[in-house]
């Protein structure tokens, strides 16, 4: 399992961010892209916001941002990329058109969208009905629950995109072969910035090469609420009636965690393992039999995650063995490269379940001599 920033360091990071957050529901009237260097001081990576008192602001968009800012502007992303590296001037004109068609145009993009700020910067760009789940909350809510129920951080992080909590208990363990000891473990993530629901999901943790493996069974809970905007910018502020809201949500959030604590999940997830162990591999053909199951579980590969998965399946994926639990190792293990980011190890530890779940057909296709 790829390692990542420690609690204490994660705790303040959400801490920060909660301190100096502040949200707004701009309708598309208010907004431009403002890119030209001779723009704010030589500032030319900003998004403009026109307040109701007739000032600006302006905020540095992240990386998940730009992603967001693209989509609402229908300007393709591979072109906004290139454009933001090469020609941020002509960028600013195609992102502001497609500023002035959400104003013009009876669309859903009309309704304005709520910005998500931190310290001068755009954490997000998303819909005025955003649901704020936030990060800060989920975590106070649910790390004393986890920690109640015996399971102890193995890694955490916070990216651009989401939270991850992953944790394991050492007091729920089994086996899949013999002297192959697999942990129990939860993780928790959410995306308080629009990149996908709050998820709930089991975990297998494997001892003997650190490999975490997500279970493709998950509780999830949209980022949906009610349509608040108006023809000012206004900024949104912690109400009592969203607090109480709110708590009710966690409440159920920490009822969740502790249903998916008990140790029969565990056991139906390693009985899931133990099959696809007796599953072999009789196409040995390693690089097409990668090839053919990243497509299958639909994961996109770089040369040197492909690699990996590779070198650790041809080694006997640390005694897993050639066979369909070994291939799941491999994808899992992969995790683990240094040069990954966090929320792509994260796709390849689901990998990993996505595989075991293969049907007999898919993996027939994937087994077969070319």
């Amino acid at each position: 399992m790829k390692s990542g920033s420690s609690i204490v360091d994660l705790a303040q990071r959400l801490q920060a961010i909660r301190n100096d957050a502040k949200d707004y529901i701009v309708p598309p009237s208010k907004l431009e892209s403002v890119r030209a260097a001779t723009v704010l001081q030589g500032d030319h990576d900003r998004l403009v916001i026109e307040m109701t008192n007739g000032h600006v602001q302006s905020f540095a968009p992240s990386k998940w941002a730009h992603a967001q800012l693209a989509e609402y502007s229908d300007v393709p992303k591979a072109y906004y990329d290139r454009l933001n590296a090469e020609n941020p001037a002509l960028l600013a004109k195609n992102v502001n058109h497609g500023f002035e068609l959400a104003r013009t145009n009876n669309t859903a993009k009309a309704s304005g969208r709520m910005l998500r700020t931190h310290a001068g910067a755009l954490r997000a760009m998303v819909s005025s009905r955003f649901r704020r789940l936030d990060n800060f909350d989920l975590f106070e809510a649910i790390a004393p629950s986890l920690i109640d129920l015996g399971f102890e951080p193995e890694s955490a992080e916070l990216t651009d995109r989401r939270l991850y909590l992953k944790c394991v208990s050492p007091r729920i363990t089994s086996e899949v072969k013999k002297g192959d000891v697999v942990q129990y473990g939860l993780v928790v993530s959410n995306s308080d910035v629009g990149a996908g629901s709050l998820r709930v999901e089991p975990l297998v943790f494997r001892l003997v090469c650190l490999n975490g493996m997500i279970a493709n069974v998950a509780k999830r809970h949209a980022h949906l609420g009610r349509n608040v905007v108006t023809d000012d910018v206004e900024e949104l502020l912690t109400d009592e009636t969203r607090q109480l809201t709110d708590r009710a949500f966690w409440n159920t959030v920490r009822d969740v965690v502790t249903n998916f604590a008990k140790p029969e999940h565990f056991e139906r997830e390693v009985n899931r393992l133990r099959v696809a162990a007796d599953v072999p591999i009789k196409m040995f053909d390693l690089p097409t039999i990668i090839e053919r199951t990243a497509k299958a579980v639909g994961i996109t590969t770089s040369e040197a995650t492909k690699a990996s998965i590779l070198d650790n399946l041809a080694s006997g994926a640390h005694g897993a063995g050639m066979n369909k639990w070994g291939l799941a190792n491999a994808f899992t293990f992969a995790a683990q490269q240094e040069a990954l980011d966090y929320d792509s190890a994260t796709d390849l530890e689901r990998a990993g379940s996505q595989v075991i779940e293969l049907a007999p057909h898919q993996w027939d296709v994937i087994n077969a001599s070319a």
